[in-house]
């Protein structure tokens, strides 16, 4: 029912009485051939447009599984102990983790949406920085990084480029002219640079979330390609809104963490320097979590000048189980020091005073008191309210766990009544209190993990074994190595 054209035939003398037959059935058969021809393109172009949209959805797909890595690998294995570089390290170590994502992600959008593509991302102070960068010609990436580091140092971002990304808006231009190239970019060497590259189409796509910008990405077409497609911008801008949320949680994850990790350390005071006593101390937070944690150590000396140690472990991951270990360690602290009494005395004070202070929480804990015994060395003195076991590390190699008694853990009874444990820690001894975390993980028991911090112990050779800091990486990295699945706090005490 549709006419595709007109088939034409003259004659210079009367037609022949078949010809209009003959014609009639060479119109339809050229019909048919030009209706096939049709059909074949428009099929074609079908499959070429899902095999575009599957494309996009391949895209898409991808970009969300790097993306979920950035967001993931944003303090993963970068547990901090107290004190020291470390936290710098680490923060090193997530940013250079988010920056490869976003290079991936450069990498991912082309060919697929562009010729070529810069991600831009702002810090925490609201500067400027190089993201990713790539280039459907690999050997030409570097030219497009090498105009990103020339972007963000200031060279001239005009109005074009710079007014979308500050409206939160995506800005397509389908031919870059000259006009427009130079309104995006006035300084000239920049622009010769973004020239060199043949601009035609250009997307640029702010990436924030929450009205907060995280970044920008420039999404550009060659002449041979021509203006981007609808569906590439559309795909596009999606691929922009997940990547601004997800750069967004990264960087909420990490000012979280550092906040956590900040409050947790302030709480953890640097241990006393202590007369012929060796005292090291670590707090690694878990890498899985931007939590505070209730783990916490603490070591002081009472009026009679006996050192007390003291490692404890509050139930939960939570703020309100940070608050309540800031409470506990003070409470406990107080009394150890006021009251002066042996470390069974004090856990039994401390109950009470949790009880009648209102304190409604449980945690294990572990006090111990030195007594000097003069050459013989010191006598160790603990009480043990549910907490892991202390292990000794003796001077000759020989680990041991000199008992195992439990009483209950704090905030469960206020009358319970504590035992006192003893025993000798001659010079060369290596006295080493660890809170679960170093110990337990989802794949390993309290038992098992006991049995293999004494084997980690009893294999280190002398010349750890006399250094007690020395002895708390080495630990630390044979029983918990990252990314650790729970906080870890652990005191070493070397009697020298």
């Amino acid at each position: 029912g549709s006419v595709l054209g007109a088939l034409r035939a003259t004659w210079t003398a009367p037609p022949p009485d078949e010809a209009a037959v003959l014609l009639e059935a060479l119109g339809a058969l050229a019909a048919q051939a030009l209706a096939r021809v049709a059909a074949d393109e428009q099929r074609d172009r079908a499959l070429a447009e899902v095999e575009d949209a599957r494309a996009r959805l391949g895209v898409l797909s991808e970009v969300g599984r790097v993306l979920a890595a950035a967001t993931s690998s944003s303090g993963e294995g970068t547990g901090t102990a107290l004190g020291g570089t470390a936290a710098a390290d680490a923060e090193v170590l997530e940013t250079a983790a988010v920056d490869r994502s976003v290079g991936e992600l450069a990498r991912l959008v082309v060919p697929a949406l562009a010729d070529w593509c810069l991600v831009l991302l702002v810090d925490e102070h609201g500067r400027w920085r190089e993201g990713g960068a790539a280039h459907r010609d690999p050997a030409r990436s570097g030219e497009v990084a090498a105009l990103g580091r020339a972007t963000v140092r200031g060279r001239g971002v005009g109005a074009a480029l710079s007014d979308p990304v500050r409206a939160r808006r995506p800005l397509v231009v389908e031919r870059m002219t000259e006009e427009v190239l130079r309104a995006a970019l006035p300084d000239a060497a920049t622009a010769a640079a973004f020239r060199a590259l043949e601009p035609h189409g250009t997307v640029v796509l702010p990436l924030g979330v929450r009205g907060r910008t995280v970044g920008s990405m420039l999404l550009v077409t060659t002449g041979e390609r021509g203006p981007h497609t609808a569906a590439e911008v559309e795909t596009a801008t999606e691929v922009a809104r997940r990547a601004g949320a997800a750069l967004d949680a990264a960087a909420l994850f990490r000012a979280q963490k550092r906040l956590a990790e900040g409050l947790q350390r302030s709480m953890l005071t640097p241990p006393p320097r202590l007369e012929r006593l060796e005292v090291a101390v670590r707090y690694e937070p878990s890498a899985r979590r931007a939590e505070v944690g209730g783990d916490w150590y603490d070591v002081l000396v009472q009026p009679t000048g006996s050192p007390v140690v003291v490692i404890g472990d509050v139930m939960g991951h939570d703020v309100e189980a940070a608050a309540a270990m800031g409470q506990l360690r003070s409470l406990l602290r107080g009394i150890a020091y006021t009251t002066d009494e042996p470390p069974d005395a004090v856990l039994t004070r401390t109950d009470a005073a949790m009880a009648g202070l209102g304190l409604t929480t449980t945690a294990t804990a572990l006090v111990g008191r030195l007594d000097d015994l003069g050459p013989r060395g010191w006598r160790l003195v603990w009480s043990n309210a549910g907490h892991p076991p202390p292990v000794v590390l003796r001077a000759d190699g020989r680990a041991e766990v000199p008992a195992t008694t439990h009483d209950l853990l704090l905030g469960v009874r206020p009358t319970t009544q504590r035992n006192p444990v003893s025993t000798l820690l001659s010079p060369g001894d290596v006295l080493v209190l660890c809170t679960d975390g170093l110990l337990e993980r989802r794949d390993q028991g309290l038992d098992v993990g006991q049995a293999r911090l004494l084997e980690a112990l009893s294999a280190l050779p002398a010349d750890v074994r006399g250094s007690a800091q020395r002895l708390c990486d080495v630990v630390l990295e044979a029983c918990a190595p990252g990314p650790r699945e729970d906080d870890v706090a652990l005191v070493a005490v070397r009697v020298l």
